[in-house]
């Protein structure tokens, strides 16, 4: 019954995930201690198609690759941002430069640079 819950590519990359699921059923009162059973359980083999596999397998080399081009986009924002903080922080100091010379004892201040 918990193997139904899932599809075939679930039931690969959630195998710790069913088998918990599958062990927890058992051993409820109403699974298979009731009977005064012990059992254990281990998911090793799936036999599917190569072709299916292969699917399974190109899958999930796309979503890594997904999320590793996701990763690059937000690593070039994060560059532009920066970029763009560092032109601003140059304006704003030309423009306090500029009028700290306009001002009464500019040339203090290129005295001093």
């Amino acid at each position: 019954m918990v193997t139904a819950r899932y599809t075939a590519e679930e039931l690969i990359k959630e195998r710790p995930r069913v088998k918990s699921e599958v062990e927890h059923d058992i051993t409820t009162p109403s699974g298979l201690r009731s009977h005064r059973r012990a059992c254990g359980l281990s998911i090793t083999n799936f036999n599917f198609s190569p072709e299916f596999n292969l699917a399974i397998e190109a899958k999930q080399v796309a979503q890594q690759e997904f999320e590793k081009q996701r990763l690059h986009s937000a690593e070039a924002d994060l560059e532009r941002q920066t970029a763009v903080t560092r032109a601003r922080g140059a304006s704003e100091a030309a423009k306090l430069n500029a009028a700290a010379l306009q001002a009464q004892g500019g040339s203090k201040v290129i005295a001093r640079e």
